[in-house]
Parts: C-alpha cells; structure tokens; sequence
C-alpha cells in the first residue's frame, strides 16, 4: 500500500494512505519497533522503552519514497519504518487517550518487572533444572555471548487439566 503523507500530532503520527484512510501510529509504539532496538542475529529487543520519555514527541516527519523518516526531539535518533511494515502493523481504533493510558500502564508494568524487590536472579550449571508455572511467573533471561561456549535448554509443556486431573486422582487414592 501506498502512503500519501505522514504528519505529527501530539502523540501520534498519522499515515494518510493512498486508498483515502488514514492511520494513527501512537508515537511510543513507533520507537519501540524501530529495528534498531533490535540485535541483528537473535532478534533480541535490546531498546528499553523506559529510556525515553511518555510524551515522546516527533521533530520531524519526513516521507521517502516507501520510508517514513521519525526524528524524535531530545533523544537525536531516527526511526525508519518501511510503508509495508506499517501497512501490516495498523493499530485499532482505539482513541489517542486510551493509548496514552495504555503505555502508561505498559511502562509503569516495566518499571515493576525491573524492580531489584521483584527479580530473582541465578546462573544455571549443567544438570539444573527450573519449573515453574507460566500463569504465575514472568521470566526471562538476561543477555549472554553466543560465542562464549555451548549453551542447550529444553522446555516441556504440561496441560493443567490433566495435570490438576491426575493430582485430584492420586489425592483421592491416599
């Protein structure tokens, strides 16, 4: 799909297509896709949106044939975003307000997951074993060098029903 303009709002930026629609790309959303943020080999979001302020805003907005050009004010960087990749990424119509809420909730959300009083932390050894359940803990891992030596971890799935199933069973056979 075509873009015909872009233009900066307050908190959005606006892509008006080429079919006579328009689409508000809330400014947060752009710099945190921006494929800079990502490592090049494992895909690995490295951008911490926490490092830029909630009322990001646009400096300017410049459209390149099927690149949309972002200069944000006060962090000196650029977004490039291919007219494609925004064609497939169209946000809802979800109003510019619920959006603000939404990353304010998002980031405050972030700012808990990296609270020091919420995170656990442990190198693993050859032979460890984790479990744990995914509805009740986050987890995550912190960077490590691909290069630094072999590195093997399985995960295994178990279905809560027959789980919760089968712990019912056996309690009842005690």
């Amino acid at each position: 799909m075509n873009i015909e303009r872009v233009e900066a709002r307050e908190r959005v930026i606006a892509v008006h297509w080429i079919d006579g629609t328009t689409s508000f790309y809330p400014n947060l959303f752009l710099r945190d896709n921006d494929q800079k943020g990502f490592h090049p080999q494992t895909g690995e979001r490295q951008f911490d949106l926490l490092s830029v302020p909630l009322d990001l805003t646009a400096e300017a907005v410049t459209l390149d044939g099927d690149a949309v050009h972002i200069d944000w004010r006060g962090d000196h960087d650029r977004t490039t975003l291919a007219a494609d990749w925004l064609y497939n990424h169209r946000p809802g119509v979800l109003p510019d307000t619920v959006m603000a809420d939404y990353y304010a909730a998002y980031r405050r959300f972030m700012a808990e997951t990296r609270d020091p009083a919420n995170i656990i932390t442990f190198k693993m050894k050859p032979g460890d074993m984790v479990v744990f359940d995914n509805r009740r803990i986050l987890h995550g891992r912190t960077a490590f060098d691909p290069m630094a030596g072999h590195r093997l971890l399985k995960g295994f799935y178990v279905d809560r029903g027959e789980f919760d199933s089968r712990i019912r069973m056996l309690a009842g056979q005690t």
